[in-house]
């Protein structure tokens, strides 16, 4: 059996300049323009020297890179065998995709337009399968600003999200139970892993709280509910 290592490793290449002329693996026979990804985690020592960061200028490190997707209007090109299962693991048929270069590009151009999940480029549309979200939070930290401690959440794909009014918090039903869900780009979203939530638990725990019967966590001048007593 040929893997989706073996389809795709020799032959993807990754243009660096927009406008520049990609070449397709023929098996996907899709045109993807590179964008820049997430700025990655500072190591320890770099946090230490951004102890009192602004808000905005850490905002604006976090932000995604958007490309302008509201003006691509590029035909639907059917459905592609690439799945994202719900430990956001993605599959080319029935092969993991191991290489996490070509799952960030992937995720790069990925977005959810009428309650489905699409590849969207400026010159072709697929979709693809999303069994909850594309996204897992697996680990977090706290950023101190001048506005105050910022939670900052990291997903599968070392991507950071700043929690606040650009990204919010909701709780939706996954597994029967009531999970926080974070708003990402794209109307996409990311869920928090079962170890995070129990940590952010702690936390919200040690922060008082206006009602007795609720866990509220606070990040900068944002609060979010987590869950019910």
């Amino acid at each position: 059996m040929v893997t989706v290592a073996q389809l795709v490793e020799p032959r993807i290449v990754i243009p660096v300049v927009v406008g520049s002329s990609p070449i397709s693996h023929p098996t996907f026979n899709l045109l993807f323009i590179s964008f820049p990804f997430y700025a990655k985690l500072c190591n320890q020592n770099a946090q230490q020297a951004l102890a009192m960061l602004s808000l905005h200028k850490l905002q604006q490190q976090l932000e995604h890179q958007q490309a302008p997707f509201d003006s691509w209007d590029p035909p639907f090109c059917g459905d592609m065998a690439l799945r994202i299962d719900q430990q956001g693991q993605w599959w080319y048929q029935d092969s993991p995709i191991g290489r996490l270069s070509l799952v960030k590009l992937f995720a790069s151009v990925l977005v959810f337009e009428g309650k489905e999940y699409f590849l969207k480029t400026p010159v072709e549309k697929v979709r693809i399968q999303v069994e909850d979200v594309p996204f897992l939070i697996h680990s977090w930290h706290w950023q101190q600003t001048s506005a105050g401690p910022a939670l900052i959440a990291v997903t599968n794909l070392n991507e950071q999200v700043l929690i606040g009014q650009q990204h919010p918090i909701c709780l939706q039903d996954y597994q029967a139970q009531p999970v926080p869900y974070i708003a990402l780009w794209r109307d996409l979203q990311a869920r928090l892993c079962r170890t995070v939530y129990y940590q952010w638990i702690e936390e919200a725990q040690q922060q008082p709280q206006p009602n007795p019967n609720q866990l509220w966590l606070q990040s900068t001048d944002y609060s979010f509910l987590l869950g019910q007593l």
